[in-house]
């Protein structure tokens, strides 16, 4: 038996940013069988954003623009190694965070704390400057320019800010005597005006503002000389002209946060105190549950839900009434922050009590019930967490070495994976996304890089599909990888791709651009956050349609064990034999093999399996470097069969292919036949296809019904092929095959009613050379078995088929040939695809059956006597303007002995060829060369019982 098979196996510390209110709110506001995609989740990627200010001492707040690339961090800077604020600092970004200039700020100011944007035309920073003054800050050129604004006498600090409009802005801080003070501008920012605090305020923490009809600001008094300070709400109806006291029902503890969701619903929280309003006057006490105490923060997603966290609680309500502490499992400590995605969906953050494992609570009622979620053991604690949908989350902090840690989470906090952090930084207190591809975090250095860092989220490529192409551009290339789903631009090489598809966060379409020539160019994504770095995972190879060069049969790799005669050397690993076990993958070297060079772009090779352990085993052939397994087979068996195949494979960048074997153990032997490349000489038409109508040229059998004269040898005496026997079958000047000018054709072999039993195989080579060590097709007693082959013709137009084993009966169809270079009309010239499934009739049935591209409205399973017309020009990535196309053709759910296939271009008349035989039960595929019609398409014709079909297309021959 000569078989052909390969192997080879696969291989500080910042609570959340939750007092910028308009930033919350918009958070809630075959067997044929399908194989499993390669490869492993890719977690996204930070990196340290350009052109950032170096003496940052703390950053206080940062605001981005959604739906633009205009982002400002306000902060405080330091002079050399001085460990206080010296100097107020802006940075602003226009290219979503890559790069950032710092801002020329008027004198004296000394801290900024807080910033609110409403357009990249507006933004207000608030602060402090020299002398004890405060400061606001008003810019209405993207961030360029900032103007100190003059502000009433008095005036200390400023600590909050809330702007309803461009129009509207009040901040709240301290004045002189640590007084509180409330300004408020109706004029864009450009003037200001104090307002009189009711007596008895001391203390003002926050301010939230629904519309100009209602602004509550809260804090605290003393009331009395023992400096008790009990809670304050003020509220305004009129713009902020003036400000009345609110009515609290007793005295209540010292208020933190106030959220205001409309002009008739506020909540207020503080210390272990819930009041709400309906008009910022009259405050009601909710009951709060027991135990809690230190609440500080307040969310309001609508008039039905708000959360509120502080100390080791998280208290949530439906009605603004009744409030309830979250069901938490044991260890809570410190809750440092809360995001939700919906009304129901809340994600929490913070420390357990033993202070070296992260906490990482999920809510999936309303806060009802709060479940302990898989986290990295190694993460100590997080600050901050912010998620954009319940399919990204982003949390960030300290891991337990004491470097900065980021976690990301796509299944709404259930599990979450580390990702990818730039070295030297020790810890992350912030987080804030605006998509899921932008984000923007920020945090300190260690020792060896100190100093405050914004980081931002980049795109990363981990995979092409299909990595090849042809220079003149139109592959349709998918694009996996992180933070892609707000892609700007795709480029290959320097020259962008005309449209791109964003399907998701880790996945684009695209179609490749047309190119000056061929050679491995570096695919870019360039999104909100910046352009992918290149890696290995993102080269593309563009392609010239190639010429077929036609070599004498030669094995290149056998796993099995050497046993002389059979089995004369292991090509796959000269270590030994590498018998494929499941789901392994095998890398074969292409170039250098038989004189193939670095140019060839595709192989032809047949592929023999055998020595095989599984049912329902299948083997997948695709481009070396390629980690995404395609969705196709090109060769089935079930356990103890040895089958073979026609493969067509395009060559990785790697001068490789490889073999995926999906199930149980399986050898492999590889015989090449030839490959596609550039022309040897130029202007030479050597290696051209001509595709031709199918007809038979060979039949061994006695005349009959389905037989027509014996087209071998001319006689109608007709006997099948003795054992250890060649027949010579001439070519050249045959039927339509020209009398000369051809160097290879391409036929269909069949051996029918073989007689052996013990594994016989046919070889067919060139006439009059040396019997090769290779084999075509392997059979067993009984069976029939076809297999495609491109065989390189004799001087004379001639190949030699030789039997091993048994008595067997012989047809050879042609379907079409390659010139040797003397004729002077133009053929067709190859173009390799990736593998890329475009028909399938079995019924929809993920992951296994995908879709039904035969036919758009569902399965059609051949009847007997039935034809399946196909199209395949303009189907996926393939074009129009193709002549023939390389297909793996697959029949399955078979229920007939004696079944076959018979495939032809769709407007002509039905040949007496076959292109698969089987009996019932069997899975079988062979490589077919098909003759396309005008329209692009071909009709597979079943002669009886039903069968499926699948077709997974290889390549295709262009004009």
């Amino acid at each position: 038996m000569k078989p052909v098979v390969f192997k080879m196996t696969l291989q500080v510390r910042l609570k959340i940013v939750l007092t910028t209110i308009a930033f919350i709110m918009l958070i809630f506001v075959v067997t044929v069988s399908k194989p499993v995609l390669a490869g492993t989740v890719v977690p996204d990627s930070w990196k340290i954003s350009g052109s950032y200010p170096s003496n940052t001492y703390s950053m206080n707040g940062v605001s981005c623009i959604v739906a633009t690339t205009f982002c400002v961090v306000v902060g405080d800077g330091q002079i050399s190694n001085v460990l206080q604020p010296e100097f107020g600092v802006i940075a602003v970004s226009n290219t979503s965070g890559t790069n950032w200039t710092q801002q020329t700020l008027p004198t004296g100011v000394v801290s900024l704390n807080g910033i609110s944007c409403t357009s990249t035309s507006f933004c207000v920073a608030v602060g402090n400057g020299a002398s004890s003054t405060g400061v606001v800050l008003i810019s209405t050129s993207y961030g360029t320019n900032w103007t100190q604004q003059t502000l009433p006498a008095g005036v200390v600090l400023l600590n909050g800010i809330s702007c309803t409009s461009t129009s509207f802005c009040v901040a709240v801080g301290v004045g002189s005597g640590n007084t509180p003070t409330i300004l408020v501008s109706d004029t864009n920012g450009t003037s200001w005006t104090q307002e009189p605090v009711p007596a008895g305020v001391n203390v003002l923490n926050g301010v939230s503002c629904s519309t100009t009809a209602l602004c509550v600001a809260v804090g605290g008094y003393v009331s009395n000389v023992g400096y008790t300070i009990s809670g304050v709400a003020i509220y305004s109806t009129d713009g902020g002209s003036s400000w009345n006291l609110g009515t609290f029902p007793t005295s209540e503890a010292y208020l933190s946060s106030t959220s205001c969701y409309s002009n008739s619903y506020c909540i207020a929280v503080g210390q272990n105190t819930i009041l709400s309003s309906s008009n910022g006057s009259i405050w009601n006490q909710v009951q709060v549950p027991t135990g809690t105490y230190n609440l500080n923060n307040v969310i309001c997603a609508s008039s039905a839900n708000c959360i509120s966290t502080g100390g080791d609680s998280v208290l949530y309500t439906s009605n603004g009434s009744n409030w309830s502490a979250g069901s938490f499992p044991s260890g809570a400590f410190l809750v440092n922050g809360v995001s939700c995605m919906s009304a129901t969906d809340c994600i929490a953050v913070g420390v357990n009590s033993n202070g070296n494992s992260t906490l990482s609570f999920e809510t999936l009622s309303g806060g009802s019930t709060w479940s302990d979620n898989s986290l990295l053991f190694t993460v100590q604690n997080l600050n901050s967490v912010m998620c954009v949908s319940t399919s990204f989350c982003v949390a960030v902090g300290q891991t337990t070495s004491g470097d900065a840690a980021s976690v990301i989470s796509t299944n709404s906090g259930s599990s979450w994976s580390s990702a990818t952090l730039p070295s030297n930084l020790a810890n992350l207190n912030s987080v804030m996304c605006v998509s899921t591809s932008f984000c923007v975090a920020v945090g300190q250095g260690n020792s060896s890089m100190p100093g405050t860092y914004i980081l931002l989220t980049v795109p990363t490529i981990s995979a092409l599909t299909p990595n090849i192409g042809i220079t003149s551009g139109g592959t349709s290339v998918t694009i996996f990888g992180t933070n892609l789903s707000s892609t700007v631009s795709v480029y290959f090489g320097n020259v962008a791709a005309n449209a791109f598809t964003v399907i998701s966060n880790s996945e684009v379409q695209t179609t490749s651009p047309s190119v000056a020539s061929a050679g491995v160019v570096a695919v870019t994504v360039v999104t909100d956050s910046g352009t992918s770095q290149q890696t290995s995972a993102d080269e593309f190879v563009y392609l010239s349609p190639g010429y077929y060069h036609p070599i004498n049969p030669v094995r290149i790799c056998d796993t099995r064990m050497i046993n002389t005669p059979y089995v004369q050397s292991n090509e796959c690993d000269a270590s030994g034999p590498q018998t494929l076990g499941p789901g392994s993958i095998l890398n074969i070297p292409i170039v250098g093999q038989a004189s193939i060079p670095s140019s060839a772009i595709a192989v032809v090779a047949n592929i023999t399996v055998t020595d095989t352990t599984a049912n329902g085993g299948y083997l997948t052939l695709f481009p070396g470097l390629e980690s995404v397994i395609p969705n196709s087979s090109n060769l089935n068996w079930d356990q103890g069969q040895t089958v073979a195949n026609l493969v067509t494979v395009p060559i990785g960048p790697d001068g490789a292919i490889q073999a995926y074997n999906f199930i149980g153990q399986a050898d492999v032997i590889v015989d090449v036949a030839g490959y596609y490349g550039p022309n040897s000489s130029v202007g030479s038409t050597a290696g051209q296809y001509y595709p031709i109508t199918p007809f038979r040229i060979c039949d061994t059998r006695q005349v009959g019904v389905g037989v027509s004269p014996n087209q071998c040898n001319n006689s109608t005496s007709n006997n099948p092929i003795p054992p250890n026997q060649t027949i010579n079958i001439q070519m050249e000047g045959v039927g339509s095959i020209p009398s000369s000018g051809v160097s290879s054709v391409a036929v269909n072999i069949t051996a029918i009613d073989p007689t052996t039993s013990g594994g016989g195989f046919l070889t067919a080579f060139p006439t009059g050379t040396t019997l090769p060590n290779v084999s075509n097709l392997n059979f067993n007693t009984g069976q029939t078995v076809p297999n495609r082959a491109i065989l390189k013709l004799s001087t004379t137009g001639s190949i030699s088929v030789y039997n091993f084993n048994g008595y067997t009966n012989l047809a050879v169809d042609v379907v079409g040939f390659y010139t040797a270079g003397s004729g002077s009309s133009v053929g067709s010239l190859f173009v390799p695809v990736s593998p890329v499934r475009i028909c399938d009739t079995r019924v929809i049935d993920q992951p296994l059956v995908e879709s039904n591209q035969c036919n758009l409205s569902g399965p059609q399973t051949l009847s007997s006597g039935s034809v399946e017309n196909v199209q395949v020009s303009g189907v996926d990535s393939i074009p129009t303007n193709i002549s023939a196309v390389v297909a793996n053709v697959t029949v399955t759910d078979t229920d007939a002995n004696g079944g076959y296939l018979t495939i032809y271009p769709s407007t002509n008349t039905l040949p007496n060829i076959s292109d698969l035989n089987w009996n019932s039960g069997v899975t079988i595929a062979n490589n077919c060369i098909i003759t396309l019609s005008s329209l692009g398409s071909f009709s597979a014709y079943n002669y009886t019982g039903t069968a499926d079909i699948i077709v997974d297309v290889n390549g295709y021959f262009v004009e």
